[in-house]
């Protein structure tokens, strides 16, 4: 079964934080090791967040690596990487389709850890654990003062630390940061904390550059990227989930600014059907009491009363390979697909989602893909001049 191409490399010897388009990459995808039998181990890419309302985090890769040369033994000078065989060393995973194609970037990050291992005294492996560029920016100290917009500020943030603003891509925010000082912050604390005012996501793409979407970005990019089913011209899936539970109900949303009042959005009706159930935020970086109550209604919109839910969606690029490894590799975190699952009583039920967390495993055998989602919103607010979602008295929700 032909699967896309491999490639594993790594920037050895070369500063964490220079600008991605600067490095020079060793390709060492000859020395990666899948096959159990030889103590290898499948890959794992983890990368999101497992809850629509959590704060994304770090993403992570885990493989093997073959050591018999000795080549990624930190101590042996006569590797072709001495002495740079060391954490924080850059590393990517490729996959390119068809052969000869396009090149996919699935993971770009840091080497947190290079673990030689003797199994049986008869092999000699290394397990490379490595995280992306959140673990970098999580181990600094920033001290911000200025008062601008949210994506400015995670700009100027950024640059305080020394990350290369050629590696950044900020959407316009739609709030500003309140009036500071912000001493002595965990740079990414504090960009997740704006993250969460903003109602937006930050995150790192899978070719390493960071990403800020403001909280308008899925209304302003609500194209399905495709189709998935089991019907003529959709889109193969191994499985999709369905859930229709109490986890997200939420009919009391408190927002609490710092330095502001309290504000409340309450669905009585809600609150009748489901008892009161409390979603509280408090400490959140907004400039006006106005802004949070708008955070509140929001929230209220959203998950005042539950929905069938489709949390998770498995793939195999098996199933169909010239239509889904292009889908399996070029997907990123927040893209929107559409899914349908036909019920052997009869009928369809078809779900839009947003892709909120992301895992490949790679093995000898099979190639798996899992995305966790949640339920695509931007459908719920106003467009002007359209027809479907601009019906007085209807679909005239406003977004804030």
């Amino acid at each position: 079964m032909a699967r896309p191409t491999l490639e594993f490399s790594c920037a050895f010897g070369q500063n964490p934080f220079a600008a991605l388009s600067t490095l020079t990459w060793t390709d060492i995808t000859a020395d990666v090791r899948i096959d159990p039998l030889v103590s290898g181990t499948p890959i794992s890419i983890t990368r999101g967040r497992q809850s629509e309302l959590g704060r994304v985090e770090a993403g992570s890769i885990s493989l093997t690596l073959d050591n018999s040369s000795r080549n990624y033994d930190p101590e042996y000078t006569s590797s072709p990487y001495y002495p740079n065989v060391r954490p924080m060393t850059r590393c990517r995973l490729r996959a390119r389709w068809p052969a000869g194609g396009t090149w996919f970037t699935l993971f770009t990050g840091y080497v947190s850890a290079w673990t030689p291992q003797y199994p049986g005294g008869q092999v000699a492996v290394v397990r490379v654990a490595a995280s992306d560029a959140f673990n970098a920016l999580a181990r600094a100290t920033v001290s911000y003062l200025s008062t601008e917009y949210i994506n400015h500020a995670i700009g100027t943030i950024l640059t305080l630390i020394g990350w290369p603003a050629a590696d950044t891509f900020l959407e316009n925010a739609q709030s500003q940061v309140p009036t500071g000082p912000y001493l002595n912050q965990n740079p990414l604390q504090l960009i997740q904390s704006l993250t969460e005012a903003e109602n937006g996501l930050f995150y790192v793409q899978g070719d390493g550059v960071l990403h800020f979407q403001d909280r308008h970005w899925r209304i302003r990019n609500a194209t399905s990227w495709g189709t998935f089913g089991n019907g003529v011209g959709e889109l193969p899936y191994i499985d999709a989930s369905l859930s229709y539970d109490e986890t997200l109900i939420y009919n009391d949303v408190r927002v609490q600014r710092i330095g502001g009042a309290l504000q409340e959005a309450i669905d009585t009706a809600s609150q009748a059907s489901y008892g009161p159930r409390l979603l509280p935020k408090s400490g959140i970086l907004l400039g006006s009491d106005l802004e949070a109550l708008g955070l509140a209604q929001w929230l209220l919109l959203r998950y005042s009363t539950p929905t069938l839910r489709m949390p998770q969606i498995a793939l195999n690029g098996d199933l169909a390979p010239t239509t889904l490894w292009p889908q399996l590799l070029g997907r990123d975190i927040s893209d929107k697909i559409t899914a349908i699952v036909r019920p052997v009583g009869g009928g369809t039920i078809t779900k839009t989602a947003r892709i909120e967390a992301m895992q490949h495993t790679i093995g000898l055998d099979a190639w798996r893909t899992t995305w966790q989602l949640s339920m695509a919103g931007e459908d719920q607010y106003w467009k002007l001049d359209d027809s479907a979602l601009s019906v007085l008295g209807t679909t005239t929700r406003l977004a804030y």
